[in-house]
């Protein structure tokens, strides 16, 4: 049978969502083998992306190049000539489509914390969202409390979402100590103890707030500690810039902008710890990627996250900057605590897999494809 796959963030150094697309094509290309798939992408960049050692993957490339006319108008066109019986949205939908399709749903930020987004932002990405779980003949979500809250703000019966949670590359795991620091001194000149965030910078991460947080830690404890982000600026900043100022963190705080998966491995196994107190998550990638790198994990008790931490993280409130710098300094001066952390962070992230993410997704297809 043939199944498309519309892959609307590949290629767009686009953090989760685009790692997803490339995750979930190659596994489920691998898993399915029997199947064959059509990938919709908006660029060469995006095609450069996958692996091409899969037979039952066919490449589809919209033209013309700007997304305002070839989702609208290729995308559907494309669908219908390509031959398939069902395709899969990972992001947003095509506007119309003559075959079934199942949405893949995030979260509901958009919708429920619209500050987090500016209003031009919002405004195509609503549409686009609710339209796609219009269309759905099945809706993926990727934690339960995506699923819950998806139901709930949009009335939609819980047997029509599934939750398939996403995998972890086998390739985050701990680097050797000495050689961990020695690419981080090489690549980003940081030499000496440091801890680490990794995601977007903008407004829902909460960046400022865990500023607040590093700048207490280091006023009660003086500690010799910077603060890393790993991450590229989007949107609204949500006053970063004016705290660093404020707080005269100038010399404390070391932004990287994008780092590349390879060199994201060495600073995340050689950071002390990992600051990740963010307002709102559909799933939180960073979390299980730090602790497959052996790092104790600081996480907000909100959204998603408590969920897929499951115990092996310490929990704050990320309102407050209070105690994200209590949790810091406890897990700073406790060896015991922080060891403790570790060990129950790599048995967590060890329950996520790509392969078992594509499973679960090709069950998803196969119930609209035999339906």
């Amino acid at each position: 049978m043939k199944t498309g796959i519309f892959v609307a963030c590949a290629g767009r150094q686009d953090a989760g969502p685009e790692t997803y697309e490339k995750m979930l094509v190659e596994n489920v290309a691998k898993n399915d083998p029997n199947n064959e798939y059509h990938i919709f992408c908006f660029s060469e960049k995006a095609v450069s992306i996958f692996s091409k050692e899969y037979d039952n993957l066919i490449f589809h490339r919209l033209r013309p190049s700007m997304r305002w006319i070839s989702l609208p108008i290729s995308l559907p066109i494309s669908l219908s000539l390509s031959g398939v019986s069902l395709y899969h949205s990972t992001f947003i939908p095509a506007p119309f489509s003559l075959v079934d399709s199942i949405f893949t749903m995030h979260d509901v930020s958009p919708f429920t914390h619209p500050q987090f987004y500016p209003i031009a932002i919002r405004r195509r990405l609503c549409p686009m969202i609710e339209r796609g779980l219009a269309q759905a003949k099945h809706i993926i979500c990727i934690s339960e409390h995506s699923r819950q809250t998806t139901s709930e703000y949009f009335n939609i019966p819980l047997e029509k979402i599934s939750v398939v949670y996403h995998g972890i590359e086998n390739r985050f795991t701990k680097q050797p100590i000495e050689t961990a620091q020695q690419v981080v001194k090489r690549v980003f000149k940081i030499d000496g103890p440091y801890l680490l965030y990794v995601g977007k910078l903008e407004a829902r991460k909460n960046i400022a707030t865990m500023l607040e947080a590093f700048h207490h830690y280091k006023q009660q404890t003086k500690s010799e500690h910077k603060l890393v982000l790993a991450g590229r600026r989007f949107w609204d900043l949500h006053g970063i810039d004016e705290t660093i100022s404020r707080l005269k963190l100038e010399n404390d705080v070391i932004e990287l902008g994008y780092v590349s998966d390879e060199d994201l491995i060495s600073l995340y196994s050689a950071a002390d710890l990992f600051l990740f107190p963010t307002l709102w998550e559909g799933f939180g990638f960073p979390v299980l990627e730090a602790m497959s790198c052996g790092l104790p994990v600081i996480t907000s008790n909100i959204s998603c996250l408590p969920e897929i931490a499951n115990g092996a993280a310490e929990l704050v409130d990320p309102y407050s900057y209070e105690s994200i710098s209590s949790a810091i300094n406890t897990i700073t001066s406790n060896k015991q605590r922080r060891d403790e952390m570790i060990t129950l962070g790599y048995q967590r992230a060890e329950e996520f897999t790509w392969e078992a993410t594509a499973k679960e997704t090709i069950k998803v297809y196969d119930l609209i494809r035999n339906g």
